[in-house]
């Protein structure tokens, strides 16, 4: 989004990649690099209604759908889960985790490293969450946008969210809770728009492609307490892939 204008700036699929099973943005492998064949934003992508809530929660749709050129086979595919099936646990404090690699410390404005954080759910609307707030020592920041959120169930690793914003009423830019793109709300939009890749479970294969092994990524650091991101789109923010 152009900060002058306001305008979204559409970026071409070429001028996009991915980068798997990076733990640091300065070492990055060139075999970790998948190039994208398609974006696809949300139609309604915008902020301009978000009038109704102290917190700004409302129905930003703030989602993007990246498709690969070739399948990502060193990590697992996570699942979305349908909204009726999250509706009988999500509740307020119930812990979530937040991942990105965005910036740690404001004075010095340095990121780059992969970081996981456990924050409480505060409350919904139809498409967004609010989580965290002042009184938690970890939050998303300034790099993050686009990071998933994920959940647990049962031993089941869920994708149930990605970073959108800091709230409106925050009073520091970074620390005080932020706005995340509720994504089983897009699961039927993600499942049209993938091509058939995506059925919400997991990710097909391509023809012709050979899944591999891999030993597991070293674990993200858990991030210290962070400021967090002021204002809607932040153009300078990391986006992580959707599988």
């Amino acid at each position: 989004m152009d900060e002058v204008t306001g305008e979204i700036e559409a970026v071409p699929a070429s001028e996009i990649a991915v980068a798997v099973d990076v733990l640091d943005v300065e070492r990055i492998d060139a075999s970790s690099v998948i190039q994208v064949e398609r974006a696809t934003l949300h139609e309604d992508f915008g902020f301009g209604d978000l009038c109704c809530d102290e917190a700004g929660l409302g129905a930003g749709h703030d989602i993007a759908l990246l498709v690969l050129e070739r399948p990502v086979t060193r990590q697992r595919p996570v699942m979305v889960p349908t909204v009726e099936s999250v509706r009988g646990w999500l509740v307020p404090e119930h812990a979530l985790e937040i991942a990105g690699y965005g910036v740690q410390d404001l004075a010095t404005a340095v990121g780059g490293t992969l970081h996981a954080a456990r924050v409480p759910f505060q409350r919904q609307t139809e498409y967004e969450m609010l989580l965290g707030g002042p009184d938690v020592s970890s939050d998303s920041c300034f790099g993050d946008s686009g990071g998933p959120v994920y959940a647990e169930v049962d031993g089941v690793r869920l994708l149930l969210g990605a970073t959108s914003r800091s709230a409106d009423n925050a009073a520091t830019p970074c620390g005080e809770g932020g706005i995340y793109t509720f994504v089983p709300a897009y699961r039927d939009w993600l499942i049209q728009n993938s091509g058939g890749l995506f059925d919400g479970r997991a990710v097909a294969a391509r023809p012709n492609s050979e899944p591999t092994s891999k030993p597991a990524a070293e674990k993200p650091s858990e991030a210290p307490s962070r400021p967090k991101a002021p204002g809607a789109g932040r153009s300078e923010e990391h986006t992580s892939e959707l599988q």
